[in-house]
C-alpha cells in the first residue's frame, strides 16, 4: 500500500503513527492541494470549494471506518468517496440551479404546492409504499423493538430495503439483530456496489423528471399571464400538454425501475441459497397481509 501519499497516510494511521482525526486532516490537505487528482476541476471558486469539502466531510468520517484491504487500495478507495460526493454534491448544485431557472419569481413554498398539484402528483407511489413497509416493520414510534421475533426475517427485509435505511435505522436495530453496525455496513455497501448501474440509471432519471416538472412549472406561469385569444397561447398550450405528457412518461419509467435489491442479491450478501430468502419473504409478507 505504499507510493501513494493517502496510501502511506494510511499504512502510518495503522501504525497507530497518529489518531483517526489527524488522518482526516491530512486526507483533506491532500484534496484541496490536489483537486485534480480527484476530478475536482469544478471547483474554482473559494467559496464553492469550501462548500464542497463541508459536504463531503461526513461521508469520509463514516467511509474510513468501512474500508477493507483487499483488491483496492486505500487511495483507490478515498478516490472513489471523492468522485462519488462530488457527483452527488454538482447534482444537488444542478437541481438547485433548475429550481431557480424554472420558477424565478415564485417563493419555495409556491413550488412544493404546484408540487402537490394533480397534474404533477404520482398516484400509489411504489417506492414510498416499499419505505413505509420497510419502517413499520423494523421500527415503532421512531424506537426499536426490545426484542424481534425473527431477526433473520428482519434482516432479510433491512437488506431487500436498503436504499431507504438510514445510519440511525442501522444504530437502534444492530442489536436486536445480534450484528454489529459494522457488519450492516458492509452487508448494504456490498449491496450498492452490486447495484451501482441501476442506482445510476435511477438517480439520472430523477434529475431528468425534476428538470422536466420545473419545465412544466414555467410553461405554465407564461400560459396564466398569455392572451387566451393569442396565437402564443395556442402554441403555449400545445406545449404544455406535450411536456405533461413526457413528465408523466418519466415517472411511470422511474416507478418502474427496481429500487430494492433482489432476492438473489440478498441471498449473495448473505451467503444463503435464493430458495431461503424468497421463503422468509413470503412468510413476512402472509404476517403482514
Amino acid at each position: 500500500m505504499q507510493g501513494k501519499p493517502i496510501n502511506i497516510f494510511y499504512a502510518e494511521y495503522k501504525a497507530k503513527v497518529f489518531d483517526k482525526r489527524e488522518l482526516e486532516a491530512k486526507i483533506f490537505q491532500y484534496v484541496l492541494e490536489n483537486p485534480e487528482y480527484f476530478g475536482l476541476c469544478f471547483y474554482k471558486d473559494k467559496d464553492e470549494r469550501t462548500d464542497f469539502m463541508c459536504w463531503l466531510y461526513p461521508r469520509m468520517h463514516k467511509s474510513i471506518d468501512r474500508f477493507k484491504q483487499g483488491d483496492a487500495t486505500f487511495d483507490t478507495y478515498i478516490n472513489s468517496i471523492v468522485r462519488y460526493a462530488d457527483k452527488e454534491f454538482r447534482g444537488k448544485r444542478s437541481f438547485r440551479y433548475e429550481t431557480e431557472s424554472a420558477i424565478w419569481d415564485e417563493s419555495v413554498y409556491d413550488m412544493m404546492a404546484a408540487e402537490e398539484e394533480a397534474v404533477y402528483g404520482l398516484d400509489s407511489n411504489a417506492q414510498l409504499e416499499l419505505r413505509g413497509k420497510s419502517e413499520k416493520s423494523l421500527c415503532k414510534n421512531d424506537k426499536p423493538q426490545k426484542t424481534i421475533a425473527n431477526p433473520k426475517q428482519t434482516l432479510i427485509l433491512l437488506l431487500k430495503s436498503y436504499y431507504f435505511v438510514t445510519d440511525d435505522l442501522i444504530e437502534r436495530i444492530a442489536p436486536s439483530l445480534g450484528l454489529t453496525q459494522k457488519e450492516i455496513f458492509e452487508m448494504i455497501d456490498e449491496l450498492h456496489s452490486m447495484r451501482l448501474g441501476t442506482e445510476a440509471k435511477i438517480q439520472a432519471l430523477k434529475q431528468r423528471c425534476f428538470s422536466q416538472h420545473f419545465r412544466c412549472i414555467s410553461i405554465e406561469k407564461r400560459l396564466r399571464n398569455t392572451d387566451k385569444d393569442s396565437i402564443y397561447y395556442k402554441t403555449l398550450n400545445d406545449k404544455i400538454k406535450l411536456h405533461r405528457t413526457r413528465l408523466i412518461r418519466m415517472r411511470q419509467r422511474l416507478k418502474c425501475m427496481r429500487i430494492d435489491a433482489s432476492n438473489r442479491q440478498v441471498a449473495q450478501v448473505l451467503g444463503v441459497s435464493k430458495g431461503t430468502v424468497d421463503a422468509n419473504l413470503h412468510a413476512i409478507k402472509k404476517r403482514l397481509g
